[in-house]
């Protein structure tokens, strides 16, 4: 039985419908894990005064969030805040852009009056080493390990 040119067409049609959408869905959930790493290893090695840095890690979609929550943690695992990125990382879809952001200030911490806060910003200013708990910076060592990270990811 010969098989109609028309009907193998619609079959290999759908074939690489459903191959391009598992790619898709595969490329969106590979996107959200690799973002909700590096935000946890950000987060991880944010040094911790009042715990106001670490729980400034923002994930968001479409648009960077560069706002100072007035949110803290205070924890070594930075629980809390990885939740809130894994959180706002479940609604990206196809075609989002995904942003990774902290916009802390450094009003408000306790030991302000040691602190000069540079132009720059607090959290730039601690991701330049001005912390001793993280003079390697928090945040730029990560992106560069990107490529490890996904290969972590995928197995």
């Amino acid at each position: 039985m010969a098989l109609d040119p028309k009907q193998f067409f619609q079959a290999l049609e759908k074939f690489v419908e459903e191959v391009e959408y598992t790619a898709e869905e595969n490329g969106v959930v590979l996107q959200k894990k690799t973002a909700v790493e590096i935000g946890k290893r950000a987060a991880r090695d944010t040094p911790i005064d009042t715990g106001k840095a670490t729980a400034n890690w923002t994930i968001s979609i479409n648009s960077e969030d560069t706002s100072d929550k007035q949110l803290f943690d205070q924890s070594q695992s930075a629980s809390p805040t990885v939740k809130r990125m894994e959180s706002a990382a479940a609604s990206l879809r196809y075609g989002d852009d995904i942003y990774l952001s902290n916009g802390v200030t450094g009003e408000g911490r306790e030991s302000e009056s040691l602190y000069e806060e540079s132009e720059d910003g607090y959290i730039v200013d601690l991701e330049n080493g001005h912390s001793k708990q993280a003079p390697n910076g928090m945040f730029q060592k990560h992106v560069v390990s990107v490529e490890n990270i996904v290969r972590g990811i995928l197995g």
